[in-house]
C-alpha cells in the first residue's frame, strides 16, 4: 500500500466506529476457515505467526494483583512504594506500566513480601549514605532552604500586601453593595490557601481574593461586577488594571503588590464564575460553573495518606514550593508566567511520591526525585512533532478544563526538557555524598536561597586557628 493511498485520521472517543447491522449480520454468518481465509488474504495485516504470537509479552494486569493481596489501591501504592495517581492510571487503562514497572508487577505478583523486605532495605540503605556528616544530612539543607522561601499569610513579609488586599477589598465591597449585588463571603485563593505559597524572587506580591454574591442579587451580565472592581482599582491609583476573562487584575503603584480579584455568584452550594472581558459580547462571557472551594480541599486533603497525613501533607506543601522556586530560577520571565502554579501543584499532588527513612525523618531529596520523576512518566506531556511537547492537566475539581488550554508548543516543551533535566540532577545529587558538592548542584537548580556551605577548614587551618586564639588570650591576660 502506498504512502499516498493511506488516510490518517484521529479516533473519537465519544462516538469510536461500528459496524452496521448488516456488516454484523455478514461476520455472525461465517464459518470460522472463511474468516481465517479472509485474514490471509488481507496483505496490510495478515494474521500473527505463531512465532509473533510467541513473542508477545502480556502485561500485568494490576488490579488483578492488587485484589490477590487483598489491598486497597492507596495500601498497595504505600506498600510497594507508588504513586496513587500512577496505579489508579494502570487500573483505569489510561497509562501503561513500562518494562521496569511490568517487572516489578510480576516480581509482587510473585513474592509480594520478599519485594517490601527489598524496599524497605533499599530505603535504610539510601538513608545511611545521605546521612554522612550528619543526623539528617542533605535534609538539614532543605530545610534551611524551605525556611528562606516559604510565605504565609501571616508572615512579616506579607504584611504590607495583606494591608493593601484589607483596603482594596473593604472598596470592592462597598461599591457592590451600592450596586445592588452585596458580597455574601470572600476567602484567599491560591498558593496562600493552601499553604504553598513561595516568596518572590522580584518582590512582587501575589494576592488572589474571591468575592462572592448571592446568584438571586447578581446581575445578568457577569462582566458588570468587574467593571465595578475596575473602577475602584483605577480610583484608588493601581496600575495596569484591566480586566481578563476569569479576574480583574491590577498592580499596586508605590508598593510591590499585584491583586486578582475573582468574582462568584453562589446558588445553594454551587459556584458560578463571572467569564468574560470589558468588551465581550453575550456569546463570549457568561456564569460558568466552577468549584473554588472544593479545588483548595482536594489539594488539602488528607484522607489518602493513613497515619502520618500531617507529615506527609507538609512534605508535599515543601516539594510544591521546591518545584516553584525551581521554575522561577530556571524559566525566562516570559515563560515563567505560563508555567502556572496551579499546573504545578496538581502534578504534584497526583503523581506525588513521599520518602521518610525508617526511623521517620523526612527525606524531601527523594521525594522530589520520585515525584518529578512520576510527573514526566504520566501523560501531561504528548509528543507532537520532532520532541517537540504539549503540556495539558486537567483541573480535578469543576470545570475540569485543561490548565495549559492554549499553550504552545515551545512551553510545553521547555517544560519538559527542563523537568526532565531537573529529574537527572536530583539523581545525581543522590549519588553524592559530599555535603557541599551536591549543594553546589541544588543551588544551581533553586538559586541563591539554596545556600553552598563553605568548604571544611584544613587540618593546618584549624590548628592555625587554635594558637592564633590562644595566643590572643594569653596576652589579655599578661597585660
Amino acid at each position: 500500500m502506498s504512502e499516498e493511498n493511506t488516510t490518517k485520521f484521529r479516533l473519537d472517543e465519544k462516538n469510536l466506529p461500528r459496524l452496521s447491522k448488516s456488516q454484523s449480520q455478514r461476520l455472525d454468518s461465517m464459518r470460522d476457515e472463511e474468516i481465517e481465509q479472509a485474514a490471509l488474504s488481507d496483505p496490510d495485516n495478515p494474521p500473527l505467526t505463531d512465532e509473533e504470537l510467541a513473542a508477545f509479552r502480556r502485561v500485568p494486569d494490576t488490579k488483578a494483583i492488587r485484589k490477590a493481596l487483598r489491598l486497597t489501591q492507596h495500601e498497595f501504592a504505600i506498600t510497594f512504594q507508588l504513586s496513587l495517581a500512577t496505579v489508579r492510571d494502570w487500573e483505569q487503562g489510561r497509562y501503561r506500566p513500562d518494562q521496569a514497572a511490568r517487572t516489578l508487577l510480576r516480581v509482587i505478583a510473585l513474592d509480594p513480601k520478599a519485594v517490601k523486605r527489598v524496599l524497605e532495605v533499599i530505603q535504610h540503605l539510601n538513608t545511611q549514605l545521605r546521612s554522612k556528616g550528619g543526623k539528617m544530612g542533605i535534609q538539614t539543607h532543605f530545610d534551611k532552604f524551605h525556611d528562606k522561601i516559604k510565605l504565609g499569610q501571616k508572615d512579616d513579609a506579607y504584611k504590607k500586601a495583606r494591608e493593601r488586599d484589607d483596603s482594596i477589598s473593604g472598596d470592592v465591597k462597598d461599591a457592590f453593595k451600592e450596586a445592588g449585588y452585596p458580597v455574601v463571603t470572600e476567602f484567599i485563593q491560591g498558593s496562600l490557601a493552601t499553604s504553598t505559597a513561595v516568596v518572590p524572587i522580584d518582590g512582587d506580591y501575589d494576592i488572589d481574593r474571591a468575592l462572592v454574591i448571592d446568584a438571586d442579587s447578581a446581575p445578568d451580565n457577569p462582566v458588570d461586577p468587574k467593571i465595578e472592581t475596575l473602577e475602584v482599582m483605577e480610583s484608588r491609583g493601581f496600575k495596569n488594571a484591566k480586566i481578563k476573562k476569569p479576574c480583574v487584575t491590577a498592580d499596586y503603584t508605590s508598593d510591590s503588590v499585584h491583586i486578582d480579584f475573582i468574582i462568584y455568584k453562589k446558588s445553594g452550594e454551587q459556584h458560578y464564575l463571572a467569564v468574560g472581558k470589558k468588551n465581550s459580547d453575550e456569546n463570549n462571557r457568561e456564569w460558568a460553573k466552577a468549584d473554588p472551594r472544593g479545588l483548595i480541599d482536594w489539594i488539602n486533603d488528607t484522607s489518602g495518606y493513613g497515619e502520618d497525613a500531617d507529615e506527609i501533607r507538609a512534605q508535599f506543601r515543601r516539594l510544591v514550593r521546591y518545584l516553584k522556586r525551581w521554575r522561577d530560577s530556571q524559566f525566562s520571565e516570559a515563560v515563567v508566567a505560563k508555567v502556572y502554579s496551579i499546573g504545578l501543584t496538581v502534578m504534584a499532588k497526583e503523581q506525588l511520591q513521599w520518602s521518610f527513612n525508617t526511623e521517620g525523618f523526612r527525606q524531601d531529596l527523594i521525594a522530589l526525585r520520585c515525584t518529578v520523576s512520576r510527573m514526566l512518566d504520566a501523560t501531561y506531556f504528548r509528543n507532537e512533532e520532532n520532541d517537540q511537547y504539549r503540556v495539558s492537566v486537567f483541573l480535578p475539581k469543576e470545570p475540569w478544563r485543561d490548565i495549559f488550554d492554549g499553550s504552545s508548543l515551545d512551553t510545553g516543551t521547555q517544560f519538559r526538557n527542563k523537568l526532565q533535566h531537573l529529574k537527572d540532577k536530583l539523581i545525581q545529587v543522590e549519588d553524592l555524598t559530599d555535603e557541599r558538592k551536591q549543594c553546589e548542584i541544588l543551588n544551581k537548580l533553586f538559586g541563591d536561597d539554596f545556600v553552598v556551605p563553605d568548604p571544611p577548614k584544613s587540618e593546618s587551618q584549624t590548628s592555625k586557628a587554635v594558637y592564633s586564639t590562644a595566643g590572643v588570650v594569653g596576652t589579655s591576660q599578661g597585660g
